[in-house]
């Protein structure tokens, strides 16, 4: 899961999922959309991808 700093205050309430058959399987309901979150990591990956395959062909 990837979060950000400061999303929770301490003693603040959360939505925590977790599965009866096994609690220690959980994760806390955040204020992220997963397709932001997503969308934002393969424009990253896109433009380092971008950026050294650049670096590959210029270089000398």
């Amino acid at each position: 899961m990837i979060t950000w700093t400061g999303q929770f205050k301490e003693g603040q309430k959360v939505q925590v999922i977790y599965d009866p058959n096994n609690p220690s399987d959980f994760t806390i309901s955040n204020k992220q959309y997963p397709r932001t979150v997503k969308s934002v990591l393969i424009v990253a990956g896109l433009i380092f991808v971008a950026v050294g395959v650049y670096k590959f062909f210029t270089a000398a």
